[in-house]
């Protein structure tokens, strides 16, 4: 475990980090707001139009664009290029050689480390002593990515994923006979964002109470890759972050100091315990940002999934009926929306060598956003790509889960997740409306709907 005096520095410089960085919020957020009244009549700009709420609510047309006329498209006002089109995608997350995950130093520091540099940057420092996340799994390279991932496979292996399920089922099916006695809810807020995040924080050890503030450190975690954050919202976010790395540490300490009485089927545990082996490459640093990362995961893709699988059946109840009466056929529905809706439209990488696309000569240090909500609806790939069709072909070598050595590792467990979630909620009802606004969050990044307020009918 590490030492009292490694966590007093640790507590002292995150206290102190969050603290500079509220104030330098504060100032920079009054300039922005200065700055806004004064364009406030003008025509929005391009790169304003990118979060145009008509345009995140249907993308895909801008994205068909983006693929015919410029498949290596830099947006204005943005420092990263984006990968439109389904091969280039897979081509550029198979080359681990020239395309680098590791993102923390660009989220966190705004640029790459620069080549020539020596020794740590502050980004790497503040990462080394706890206070912010180091690159890990989804955010780190091989050959340690190789290393992590293997760890990580104790715990999210198939036949343990599959284990969990009458827990699941046992806690959404709860969940759904509530809302459906009401006759209406508001469904991401009262059960996709809730059931799949509680669950995910009851599996790594922490109180799924603490629901309310983990999704809120969540939400701000994501916000810093969605394309529209302002340069206050991206230093605050540093400082909710350290908030987070404090609770995360709390946590993780309490765990490890009482190891024989949590059970082996906590995944913190296998984190803990592969800290303490010097044969690991795993680090108490590691493994909090390994717990970062799976709720940070786990805050949104199983929630958006379930939130546009409902949306769809309630705007579709021939498809709703259909499957009420084929549930076999609930799989492929669900691998259809995977790809037509990706939670998560894409993922960065920054180029460790120069690399040219299309004619597009990218230098090194080149930042890339692997467009998978785009390369999902290629028709250089897929046949009628813009048609729902539930058991199409090759159905699941969609991107949603990313590609290639950096697939997402709970990918069986969204799956199992929203299959219960959905067959439970076929079933307790014969109908389910739509019943006011469906906004999506404002980025390039989450395709997260924010409301889906439904009306439902009981089944009989």
């Amino acid at each position: 475990m590490a030492s009292t005096t490694f966590h007093t520095k640790r507590l002292v410089a995150s206290f102190t980090y969050e603290l500079v960085s509220t104030g330098l919020a504060s100032v920079l957020s009054a300039t922005q707001s200065v700055k806004s009244r004064l364009s406030k009549a003008k025509k929005l700009t391009e790169a304003e139009a990118l979060f145009d709420p008509e345009r995140l609510e249907n993308p895909y047309p801008h994205y068909k664009q983006l693929r015919d006329e410029n498949p290596v498209y830099k947006p204005p006002g943005q420092d990263y290029y984006v990968i439109s089109r389904y091969e280039d995608i897979v081509a550029v997350a198979k080359n681990t050689q020239q395309a680098s995950s590791k993102i923390v130093q660009i989220i966190a520091g705004g640029k790459p480390k620069h080549p020539n540099k020596k020794g740590l940057t502050l980004i790497e420092h503040l990462g080394e002593i706890g206070i912010i996340p180091v690159d890990v799994l989804a955010t780190q390279d091989p050959p340690i990515h190789k290393n992590e991932r293997k760890i990580a496979h104790g715990g999210f292996n198939a036949r343990f994923i599959q284990s969990l399920a009458p827990e699941i089922e046992a806690f959404s099916g709860a969940m759904l006979d509530d809302l459906i006695k009401q006759g209406s809810c508001e469904f991401v807020h009262e059960f996709a964002w809730q059931m799949p995040m509680k669950f995910i924080i009851g599996f790594l050890g922490y109180n799924p109470n603490d629901y309310p503030r983990i999704k809120n450190w969540c939400a701000t975690g994501i916000k810093t890759l969605s394309g529209s954050a302002s340069k206050s919202e991206l230093i605050l976010a540093g400082a909710e972050t350290a908030q987070f790395f404090r609770y995360l540490w709390e946590g993780y300490n309490a765990m490890k100091a009482n190891l024989d009485a949590i059970p082996d089927t906590c995944f913190t545990k296998t984190l803990a315990l592969q800290a303490d082996d010097p044969e690991s490459i795993m680090t108490d640093q590691r493994a909090i940002s390994t717990i970062f990362q799976l709720l940070i995961a786990g805050s949104d893709s199983s929630a958006s999934t379930m939130g546009a699988c409902v949306k769809k059946l309630a705007e579709c109840p021939e498809i709703a009926n259909h499957l009420r009466t084929e549930p076999d056929l609930i799989d492929g529905f669900i691998e259809e929306i995977f790809r037509t809706e990706s939670a998560f439209q894409g993922h960065f990488r920054y180029l460790k060598s120069p690399m040219t696309l299309h004619g597009v000569a990218l230098p090194i240090n080149t930042r890339l956003f692997l467009s998978w909500g785009s390369g999902n609806r290629d028709e250089r790939f897929w046949e009628n790509p813009d048609k729902f069709i539930i058991g199409r072909q090759h159905g699941k070598k969609h991107l949603t889960f990313g590609h290639g050595v950096h697939a997402c590792l709970g990918r069986e467990l969204a799956r199992m997740e929203i299959r219960i979630a959905i067959t439970q909620l076929l079933e307790k009802t014969q109908h389910i409306e739509i019943i006011g606004d469906t906004p999506y969050e404002a980025s390039l990044f989450a395709r997260s709907l924010q409301a889906l307020p439904l009306g439902f009918t009981p089944a009989k």
